[in-house]
């Protein structure tokens, strides 16, 4: 399907008001991020990746944001500098 046809299909399905639940591809982020730091290679369910970048997270405390940590640029977001960030750290509590 070209990009400009199934844009024309997710705009009709929004108007309609499909009856499904409201999802992004963040999970599969966490799962990247994970992976890349070293806290969850493998998960055993659903969400163990994003809980546990969570649990470290709030014991680490407050970080100052990565403002190069994306770019957006014709309406798509794009994560690689992040993701080449988190590929470079190697924190030994984690």
């Amino acid at each position: 399907m070209r990009r400009a046809s199934a844009v024309a299909v997710v705009r009709q399905m929004l108007e309609q008001n499909p009856n499904s639940p409201l999802t992004s591809s963040c999970g599969r982020l966490f799962d990247a991020a994970a992976g890349l730091l070293g806290v969850c290679a493998i998960s055993a369910f659903e969400g163990q990746a994003a809980m546990t970048l969570e649990g470290l997270a709030e014991r680490h405390g407050r970080i100052e944001p990565l403002h190069e940590g994306y770019t957006a640029k014709y309406g798509e977001l794009d994560l690689l500098p992040l993701l080449k960030a988190l590929s470079g750290i190697r924190d030994p509590d984690y």
